[in-house]
């Protein structure tokens, strides 16, 4: 079992890290590059769209690096994507994100859940 735990972590890292450069890339590139997009497309572009677009990326990147760390807290952060297109009406694509998300990072996660019970059920009372 904990040969399985170990794979899935690894698993998990070969995904993390480069989320964390792309999320990070676009934080720092979407200040430029959105709203040059939104100019071409003779759509608005808000401020708060921007500083929130980019803490956004900011959120997933903590996330990603979270969870690189061993932190069920990145699992929440990576998530909020899914949870920002759930509120925003698309219900579908959020269930997918989130689906897709969910079965990358949280079974090493569960798995070290299931040991440690195991474990603590295992020990002699004292």
């Amino acid at each position: 079992m904990q040969r399985l735990t170990q794979l899935w972590f690894a698993l998990s890292d070969l995904l993390g890290w480069p989320l964390l450069a792309f999320s990070l890339m676009g934080a720092i590139a979407f200040p430029f590059a959105g709203p040059a997009y939104a100019r071409m497309a003779q759509q608005p572009m808000t401020t708060f769209t921007l500083v929130g677009t980019c803490a956004l990326w900011l959120m997933i990147a903590g996330g990603a690096y979270a969870i690189t760390r061993r932190k069920p807290l990145g699992l929440v952060l990576v998530l909020a994507p899914a949870v920002v297109s759930a509120m925003a009406g698309q219900r579908a694509s959020a269930l997918v994100l989130a689906a897709a998300w969910a079965i990358a990072f949280a079974p090493p996660f569960v798995l070290v859940l299931f040991q440690a019970r195991s474990a603590a059920s295992s020990r002699p009372a004292t």
